[in-house]
């Protein structure tokens, strides 16, 4: 067990969020839109070409789908399609992710700034979060329109430090995919890694990895969590 004392000289003053597949079980929607998409094209969304996809802007992922996929339509007009298709998927009721409210409810009481930072669009994150209760739950949230690189580059986690002013190394990134997960790393953060049913077979080089958020509100896992590295090894 780590030590109280050892605790109060913590280093997680931040927590960034993923939101695809971390709040929410949104990835079979994102799935099912690309699917639509492609089929009205006359292409087929293979499993090999989704996962290439994960933790992917809009635009990055159009540049996978050409390298691998290539289509005859222009980007801009395949990616409305597929943004509308998206947004009214999301127009159903979403749950958020089991121990989603209350992870963030215990890093808030511990005094954390909260933030999230998401490869979705804006239009998408803010219909994501309305739809599962948590609209008013960030003290900032970074889409995809708001930066110019996305993950496996570090601009949107450290665009998300920024507005929540805390330090990168004080931040610790709460991610589902290898390319978030990376960025994360790159951004000079603490990724711990939330495995789903798209990624248990990748390696995913983070701080800690789990199977759900709920492993993290067991309070001497949590602790873990915010504690320094040598307290984190002196606990193992």
């Amino acid at each position: 067990m780590i030590a109280h004392s050892i605790l109060q000289a913590r280093l997680i003053r931040g927590v960034i969020f993923d939101m695809d597949g971390v709040l929410v079980d949104s990835e079979p929607i994102h799935e099912q839109a690309l699917s639509e998409t492609l089929a009205a094209y006359g292409h087929r969304l293979t499993p090999e070409i989704y996962a290439g996809t994960l933790g992917q802007s809009p635009d990055d992922n159009w540049r996978w789908l050409l390298d691998h996929d290539p289509l005859t339509c222009e980007g801009q007009e395949f990616l409305g399609r597929y943004a509308g298709a998206v947004l009214e998927l999301l127009q159903r009721a979403l749950d958020p992710r089991p121990g989603a409210v209350d992870l963030i409810a215990r890093f808030r009481s511990e005094g954390c700034r909260i933030a999230l930072a998401s490869m979705s669009t804006r239009a998408w994150v803010d219909a994501t979060l309305r739809g599962i209760g948590l609209a008013e739950a960030f003290d900032a949230t970074v889409s995809a329109d708001e930066v110019a690189r996305g993950k496996p580059d570090p601009e949107v986690f450290l665009t998300a430090a920024a507005m929540i002013g805390v330090d990168p190394a004080a931040c610790l990134v709460i991610e589902d995919a290898p390319a978030g997960v990376e960025a994360a790393l790159r951004a000079g953060m603490r990724p711990v890694a939330v495995r789903t049913r798209y990624t248990h077979g990748y390696e995913l080089p983070a701080f800690w990895t789990v199977d759900s958020l709920t492993e993290l509100l067991v309070e001497d896992a949590f602790q873990r969590l915010l504690a320094p590295p040598e307290a984190v090894s002196a606990s193992t």
